[in-house]
């Protein structure tokens, strides 16, 4: 196993359970959910986390599949960098841990580059 596949294997898991759980039990992850966002176009809390959630289950999969993993792998950097953002002022240890996520896709994209 090279580190490719072991970052496309970790990334890939860690999202793709974060996006099925998010679909099926999203009620305790809607405290992760920015108060700026009211102000946006999405219909509803609901809505945006089941978004957030396909979003995560696609680039899973996608990661798995080892189909463009050098956009896939940017597009998920960019998707939790965004993420640690917002919950630096809220919760620090999710804010850790997606940092440590941001780096690891941040690191597939320079293996895949």
């Amino acid at each position: 196993m090279n580190a490719e596949l072991a970052l496309r294997i970790g990334l890939g898991a860690v999202t793709l359970i974060f996006g099925i759980d998010q679909l099926r039990n999203w009620e305790p992850w809607q405290a992760y959910v920015p108060r700026w966002l009211k102000w946006t176009q999405f219909p509803s809390v609901t809505a945006f986390w089941r978004s957030h959630a396909m979003l995560n289950v696609f680039l899973g999969i996608a990661l798995f599949s080892g189909l463009y993993t050098q956009w896939v792998s940017l597009v998920l950097m960019v998707w939790l960098a965004a993420i640690t953002f917002v919950t630096f002022f809220t919760d620090k240890q999710t804010s850790t841990r997606d940092f440590g996520l941001t780096m690891a896709a941040l690191a597939l994209w320079f293996l895949t580059r």
